[in-house]
């Protein structure tokens, strides 16, 4: 399943000079997104549960690195003329590499186990074990086993 973009159009927009992406259609833009978030996943994958649920400004400003430099590559341009968009991206490629391996661990995430466990925690915070209905037990949130 694609993975959902950590940037809007509006964060993409904001990211670049905007005459850079003047010709580039918003279909295309946010196919940009969408792969720059799957190419994105596969580093963050190693150390998160994704989808990510939230995240801070440097997966957002990742996400839109990656989907600029796919956008002009795509509208064509003079990396000479402005290497900054190439270096942005190699930057940004790198620090997830980093993820990949480990090294870097982006502050603020929050991931889809959450929402895995919740799915799991009744209303008041606990969760049913699997056991027979004769030895149930709870479960509490803070991981303590409760036998009622």
């Amino acid at each position: 399943m694609p993975a959902t973009p950590y940037a809007t159009l509006t964060d993409l927009g904001n990211s670049v000079n905007a005459a850079a992406l003047a010709a580039v259609s918003t279909t295309v833009q946010q196919v940009a997104l969408q792969r720059a978030a799957d190419e994105m996943e596969g580093y963050l994958k190693t150390q998160f549960t994704v989808p990510l649920v939230s995240w801070q400004t440097d997966v957002t400003e990742c996400n839109c690195a990656l989907a600029v430099y796919k956008c002009l590559r795509q509208r064509g341009w003079n990396p000479k003329a402005n290497p900054q968009i190439k270096e942005d991206y190699d930057r940004w490629m790198e620090w997830l590499k980093a993820i990949g391996r480990n090294e870097v661990h982006p502050a603020g995430i929050v991931d889809s186990s959450v929402n895995q466990k919740t799915a799991n925690e009744g209303a008041s915070g606990f969760s049913f074990s699997s056991r027979s209905p004769q030895n149930r037990r709870q479960t509490a949130s803070d991981g303590q086993t409760r036998g009622w």
